[in-house]
């Protein structure tokens, strides 16, 4: 079982209301069916996210969140309080984001980057702002024009900041900008290089002969 991301279950039994699940581990969980995306039979399998409820109980549902944990994204604010922020996560139950884990002054109805872990003090999952500490500090291995997954993160003078593949961190040149970009955009990119430093430059298009092959095959 893994809390706070994607796990296969099967179908053990179904009530009325509600499923028993069996996790790969036999872990048995109740799922209501509300938290269903359609019925099933039994021994049907089904992939399920698990995370603790309001009162601490694991339980387990087909919605998906905005982002699992080990992912970034940009999370709506719902209340802030003393101790911390409730972050619209877009299932039943909001992310908590504890005060130490802010850097900034938070203001209900706007949106930040959070990245979303399990914290083992608490046996919670959380949201923090710190987000450079969880991008790798391995050198990336990508090759020019390898296809990744961006989540735009911010404008700088030079250009675009993007969180690669959730892993690490890249920048798209001003120069490299054709169509309309903006923090929190999630887009398919392509890597223009990556330099000696490990620092990797992005690009929104094929480069060189590889995009002249593209559009080539799209006549």
């Amino acid at each position: 079982m893994e809390i706070g991301k994607i796990n296969s279950a099967t179908i053990s039994s179904i009530d009325k209301d509600s499923v028993t699940i069996r996790l790969a581990d036999g872990a048995l969980l109740s799922m209501g069916k509300k938290e269903m995306k359609e019925e099933y039979t039994e021994d049907a399998t089904l992939d399920v996210f698990i995370y603790n409820d309001n009162k601490g109980v694991l339980v387990a549902t087909q919605r998906i969140p905005y982002a699992i944990v080990g992912e970034f994204d940009f999370l709506e604010v719902v209340k802030v309080t003393k101790d911390g922020a409730l972050l619209d996560w877009g299932i039943k139950k909001n992310l908590f984001l504890p005060s130490r884990e802010q850097t900034t002054r938070l203001v209900e109805g706007e949106s930040y980057l959070i990245y979303v872990l399990y914290d083992d003090n608490t046996k919670q999952i959380i949201g923090t702002m710190h987000v450079d500490e969880y991008l790798s500090d391995e050198l990336p291995t990508f090759k020019r024009n390898d296809e990744v997954e961006i989540l735009v993160t911010k404008e700088t003078p030079l250009g675009f900041k993007a969180i690669i593949n959730d892993k690490f961190q890249g920048l798209i040149y001003h120069n490299e900008v054709f169509e309309h970009v903006c923090p929190g955009m999630r887009t398919q990119a392509y890597i223009k290089g990556v330099r000696e430093d490990g620092k990797i430059d992005l690009a929104l298009q094929k480069q060189g002969y590889d995009a002249i092959e593209t559009i080539t095959e799209q006549l």
